[in-house]
């Protein structure tokens, strides 16, 4: 596509030559040949073709070479110097994935590579095996820790509650000890009561006697006559009033007695609860000394097993840290092996690890092979790829899923890749960045080493007011363009932007819709009059 492209700007400058040529003898010849016009009048202005000015799309063109490269490719390396015991294939061969290649004396290679795989995989356990060891005394180490926690949580709990209860408890203390002399005077206050109450009963006593003794001697007059009913009567009423008043005050002796017993009782009670509440207090401030005691043996705990889990913790790293090193070195000896014997089975085999076309072979029977250069090169036949160079101005334009016009002369071939990656850093002489591209499916003529042009489409504009780009002329760092108004040339400067695909974009000047000459632009001046003629938009 590419060169198509290139190939249409070369034929059209050449055609555009021709004609401004061909237009410029017309001229000359209709002064001296008056029968090519009839009418004997020469062609006014001079003959240009013109189009109208278009907004599109525009893109700059980057072209770089590239490579045609399989899509799988093999490089098989020994790197050991090894003796050929036998060849059974010739570079140009189509080998199969897993075919034998050749065969080599490797015994004392696979016998260290052997030793180098059990020094590792001794190596590997010895180091999972400490691990687990110290993983597991680290988690009962930081156990003990959890637990000691707890344990102070809990001590603290109670020291904590025993202070808040202490107070509470003494304010009781103090209570019963205030409750103690009210008691002690009620009970002195009601035996005073009961101590005046009783000459009264003796007295209330007396007089019931005597009440009782005028009721019989009035009863005895009653019946001689001497005494008559309503004296009985009132005897009587004074004995029942005495008799009453005796049980009202036996009953206030009594109540006052009850009373002294129970104040006794709560006196009695009040110094039970006085005495327990001082005991408490003291068993208390006890129990404080003691769990703080026992707190500061728990702190103690907790940090030996912090500084045990500290201490595991720091075995365990150094102690992995040198079984890591260990595991490091037995493993770079075998992965020195493994690339030695990367495609060699343990009988000394040359394995093909793809299958395709044999690009190169360098072993011969009976004779050493070399381990500074490949053994053999097998390119894959299925797929195709692209590879190419960029500088490092490019490839920050460039993103993987773009596309790109390829042309690869070898099979005249033109078609549109897509980018699969970019490499992130340059190569070390080069300074260039490798870009791999992917190639459509049914590229069956393409074969490896053929070289290709690649146009990445950088720094895209829609819209744009784009121009050919032999129509801008410039004079020294002007640039400027003709158009047609009124069938006479315009000069028009203009600033350009991007150029591809043989067009320019136009920043400023033109805005679309311009007729623009596009050939006989250079035979043109501001003013001129001009006449179109074929081609014309």
């Amino acid at each position: 596509m590419a060169l198509y492209q290139s190939r249409r700007r070369i034929l059209a400058a050449v055609l555009a030559g021709l004609l401004a040529v061909s237009l410029a003898a017309c001229g000359r010849e209709s002064k001296t040949d008056p029968g090519e016009n009839p009418a004997g009048e020469e062609p006014v202005g001079v003959a240009v073709q013109a189009s109208v000015v278009t907004a599109q799309s525009i893109a700059t063109d980057n072209k770089v070479s590239g490579r045609v490269v399989p899509e799988e490719e093999a490089t098989i390396m020994v790197g050991v110097a090894a003796k050929c015991i036998a060849t059974y294939v010739e570079a140009g061969d189509t080998v199969r994935r897993g075919e034998v290649l050749c065969r080599l004396d490797l015994d004392s290679t696979l016998s260290s590579y052997n030793a180098a795989k059990i020094g590792y995989d001794s190596a590997v356990q010895s180091f999972n095996d400490q691990r687990e060891l110290f993983d597991k005394q680290i988690a009962v180490a930081r156990e003990n820790v959890a637990v000691a926690e707890g344990q102070i949580a809990s001590v603290q709990e109670q020291i904590d509650l025993a202070e808040r209860q202490i107070p509470v408890t003494e304010q009781q203390i103090a209570v019963s000890e205030g409750n103690l002399p009210l008691i002690e005077n009620q009970i002195s206050m009601t035996q005073t009561q009961l101590d005046q109450l009783d000459p009264q009963v003796e007295l209330t006593e007396r007089q019931v006697a005597l009440a009782q003794k005028n009721v019989t001697d009035t009863q005895a007059l009653f019946a001689a006559g001497a005494a008559s009913q309503k004296e009985l009567d009132q005897a009587r009423i004074a004995a029942d009033q005495a008799k009453i008043q005796l049980d009202q005050l036996k009953s206030s002796r009594d109540q006052l007695e009850y009373t002294i017993s129970q104040l006794k009782q709560s006196l009695e009670s009040t110094q039970a609860q006085l005495d327990q509440s001082r005991f408490s207090v003291e068993q208390m401030r006890v129990q404080i000394n003691q769990s703080r005691f026992q707190l500061t043996q728990l702190v103690l705990n907790r940090d030996n097993a912090e500084l045990q889990v500290r201490q595991l913790e720091s075995t365990r790293n150094s102690t992995l840290a040198q079984l890591e090193a260990g595991i490091e070195n037995a493993k770079s000896g075998v992965q020195q092996l493994d690339g030695v014997l990367s495609d060699v089975d343990d009988q000394g085999n040359v394995i093909a690890p793809i299958g395709g076309l044999l690009a190169s072979f360098n072993a011969i029977e009976n004779s050493y092979i070399s381990n500074a250069a490949p053994l053999a090169v097998i390119n894959g036949m299925d797929r195709m790829k692209l590879t190419t160079s960029v500088s490092e101005a490019l490839v920050p334009k460039l993103s993987a899923g773009d596309r790109a016009d390829v042309y690869i002369a070898s099979v005249d071939r033109s078609l549109t890749a897509e980018i699969r990656s970019i490499e992130k850093s340059a190569n070390v002489q080069t300074r260039l960045y490798t870009v791999t591209l992917s190639l459509p499916e049914g590229m069956e003529d393409l074969m490896a080493g053929m070289f290709a042009d690649v146009t990445f489409h950088t720094d895209r504009v829609d819209s744009a007011i784009v121009v050919p780009s032999e129509a801008v002329l410039t004079s020294g760092t002007a640039q400027y363009v003709y158009t047609v108004e009124n069938g006479t040339a315009k000069y028009v400067p203009v600033t350009t932007g991007l150029t591809g695909s043989g067009v320019t974009e136009i920043l400023s000047g033109l805005t679309g819709g311009e007729l623009l000459i596009t050939v006989g632009q250079s035979y043109v001046t501001d003013g001129a009059p001009v006449r179109l003629v074929g081609g014309t938009a």
